[in-house]
């Protein structure tokens, strides 16, 4: 799926015509979205904790080597490539830098459950 280029915010336009009286309810709303989007995002990662698992396993059980930089670098550049540019290029490096890290770690500890 990918963002489209130059959309600001669903909710930009609303936010400057806002009055004062408005803007509590408008956090509230937007908070409670935040809140979603962030579960979501945990739900993700734990389901991208799950296939890694599984693939450690294979590669395990077929001594295949545990890290591709390449590919990693591959998905990086696919990754930040299909960005919307809301968050700068840098940013997202870092954050898909560090899943893939955390990933790497996984696949170093035993399978759970």
């Amino acid at each position: 799926m990918r963002a489209v280029r130059g959309n600001r915010s669903l909710t930009s336009a609303a936010s400057e015509t806002a009055t004062p009286a408005d803007v509590p309810a408008q956090m509230a709303r937007l908070r409670e979205s935040l809140d979603k989007v962030n579960h979501q995002l945990l739900a993700l990662l734990e389901q991208r904790g799950r296939l890694v698992h599984e693939v450690m396993r294979i590669k395990r059980e077929h001594a295949l080597p545990v890290h591709d930089p390449e590919r990693e670098r591959r998905m990086l550049e696919t990754l930040v490539g299909a960005s919307a540019d809301v968050y700068p290029r840098a940013a997202l490096e870092r954050i898909f830098a560090d899943i893939f890290a955390a990933s790497r770690a996984l696949g170093r500890e035993p399978d759970q459950g």
